[in-house]
């Protein structure tokens, strides 16, 4: 990281992918503030701030997806909620996305414990890496193909 600016550069980011592909920094292009192009992949190449932003903003539109058991034993344990499994598998299956809204309601202020518990159970790249799931961490960046 460069010690001129508390701020992280956007060289800082290309180097680290650039580290990371074993390739030379000017063959990599910013598509985005966090997005970079090298050749026809497109990368995520965040800080760990960021890296918690964007896992949260996929699971808001992603929890009805999630493991019926998963979001059970969440609410029970942190919201003191006795909700069975069966429950959130019907909602599942019976409102799809809908029941996204409905479920971070129900986790309510622990929201942000249970983004944290998701990172825990699967890692960061099985929400933000499209390609192979993967998590790479090259200079205190995590980088994810797209």
């Amino acid at each position: 990281m460069n010690k001129t600016t508390e701020r992280v550069t956007y060289n800082d980011r290309i180097d680290a992918l650039a580290q990371h592909l074993g390739v030379e920094a000017s063959e990599i292009k910013q598509d985005y503030k966090t997005r970079y192009e090298y050749g026809s992949d497109i990368y995520l190449v965040l800080n760990d701030d960021e890296r918690i932003e964007y896992v949260s903003d996929d699971i808001q539109y992603s929890i009805a997806h999630f493991r019926p058991g998963f979001i059970a034993n969440f609410i029970q344990r942190y919201c003191k909620v006795a909700i069975d499994e069966e429950i959130i598998r019907v909602a599942q299956e019976t409102l799809d996305d809908k029941c996204n809204e409905y479920f971070i309601r129900l986790i309510g202020d622990y929201y942000d414990y249970f983004v944290q518990e998701a990172i825990d159970a699967d890692g960061a790249g099985h929400f933000l890496n499209s390609y192979d799931g993967q998590e790479y961490e090259v200079n205190g960046f995590y980088i994810y193909q797209t």
